[in-house]
């Protein structure tokens, strides 16, 4: 049977959330669910904020990485079950790096999703960041400028415009960490000083 924590009603209280945190690491639950009311009130509403937003920047890589696993596994089964020809090990671990690498540097760029998410209060807003974000880097990839466009870096390196090594340079990740640091001070900006209580 699933073991199920709902933490609720905290209300900025640091010392709750830290005490519920360490007995969730005392008696392990498979689902957390977070109802709502974390920063409204409290002596500490910008820290337990921090930490809830912390905490979910964590659970959303850890789970991009494993379904991006799960779906590099699925597709390799699927390959050798229909005999694919051109099968190598070389073939496996470029791909294993080009699909893990594409997906690692995707995620730098979820800080500001995230951020759009959180002012824009709903789905819409970063549903249409996504959009303009993917056709911009369309454009810049197409007008040569791609390496320069943080958003444009994981489709170039996956492959899909041709060698990763001729298209992207060190700058180029350079620019995609930069874009991911802005990001996330962005968003932990905005958690810390926006008012929660609407």
């Amino acid at each position: 049977m699933a073991s199920l924590a709902i933490l609720s009603d905290l209300h900025g209280n640091l010392t709750a959330l830290k005490a519920v945190l360490a007995d969730l690491q005392t008696f392990p639950m498979d689902q957390v669910i977070v109802a709502g009311d974390v920063v409204n009130f409290g002596p500490c509403p910008r820290q337990c904020a921090e930490t809830i937003i912390t905490a979910k920047f964590i659970v959303i890589g850890v789970w991009s990485l494993i379904t991006t696993l799960i779906v590099f596994g699925i597709s390799i089964i699927v390959g050798d079950l229909i005999v694919l020809p051109g099968w190598s090990m070389d073939l496996f671990a470029s791909t294993f790096v080009g699909v893990m690498g594409c997906a690692l540097l995707t995620l730098g760029l979820i800080p500001f999703v995230a951020f759009i998410a959180g002012t824009g209060r709903g789905y819409l807003p970063p549903f249409g960041w996504t959009i303009l974000t993917m056709v911009m880097a369309q454009f810049s990839a197409i007008l040569g400028w791609g390496d320069r466009f943080p958003w444009a870096v994981p489709g170039l390196f996956s492959g899909a415009a041709g060698p990763r090594t001729e298209i992207l340079g060190a700058h180029s990740y350079i620019i995609l960490l930069i874009a991911f640091l802005i990001g996330l001070a962005v968003t932990y900006r905005w958690w810390r000083d926006a008012d929660q209580t609407r």
